[in-house]
């Protein structure tokens, strides 16, 4: 048989039997005596209020297993808080020097950071490509072993779709050119947007549990700078 039917049948008979003893079979008793009443009349009435009993101790039953279910749903509750508030939050931020002469001047135009929001200590930060609206260039940002309270600078380069990758040694010939790779990271979308948007994924680790978090960097070419909020 099946053990639910076996657990409910055992709590529908506690429920029962004490109902069964209880003041209302002597109250009836008392009436049957007092009113005279038949044999007949007075079984009819027993099985009656006996049948009336078992719906009583259904909803007893019922009862008593639903407030166990709320109760264990709001310790899981109180868990699963418990267990998100903890959980690692990320922060991104940028530093952007604004305007076109300016960036053409700069060296470094934008600088990026990341750095432990709260929860537990994130590490193995790794973030996906980005790439160029028209998708002639990537950007990539450099793997951090893991958050600090305070912002810590992350390196980046951008490469073009197709082309070899520059070692460390054909950069220092040519100098630092991230300033100007990065404008035409920029330069390669589509003329109609004022604000150009790039979703960027940071993956990392939670004890042994791999996390994604989302930002979005925007780009404001009205003002020709990033934005500093890189919230989803």
């Amino acid at each position: 048989m099946n053990p639910d039917i076996i657990a409910f049948g055992s709590a529908l008979g506690k429920k029962w039997w004490a109902l069964m003893s209880c003041a209302l079979f002597t109250c009836l008793g008392m009436w049957i005596f007092y009113a005279d009443k038949s044999n007949t009349w007075a079984i009819r009435a027993t099985f009656a209020l006996a049948a009336f009993c078992v719906l009583i101790a259904c909803y007893l039953a019922w009862r008593d297993e639903h407030v166990r279910v709320r109760i264990l749903e709001d310790e899981r509750s109180k868990l699963l808080e418990r267990y998100f508030d903890e959980r690692p939050l990320l922060g991104l931020e940028n530093h952007s020097v604004e305007g076109p002469k300016t960036w053409r001047e700069h060296p470094v135009p934008v600088t990026f950071s990341v750095h432990h929001l709260s929860g537990r200590v994130p590490t193995g930060i790794r973030f996906d490509p980005i790439f160029s609206l028209l998708g002639k260039f990537s950007l990539h940002f450099d793997a951090v072993p893991h958050a600090e309270k305070h912002p810590k600078g992350i390196g980046y380069r951008v490469e073009q779709v197709g082309a070899p990758r520059l070692s460390a040694h054909d950069l220092e010939k040519i100098g630092n050119m991230e300033g100007e790779l990065l404008r035409q990271f920029l330069d390669d979308s589509p003329p109609e947007p004022i604000e150009l948007s790039y979703n960027l994924n940071a993956h990392f680790k939670d004890g042994e549990e791999g996390r994604t978090q989302s930002f979005r960097l925007t780009f404001d070419r009205a003002r020709f700078r990033f934005l500093p909020n890189t919230a989803i």
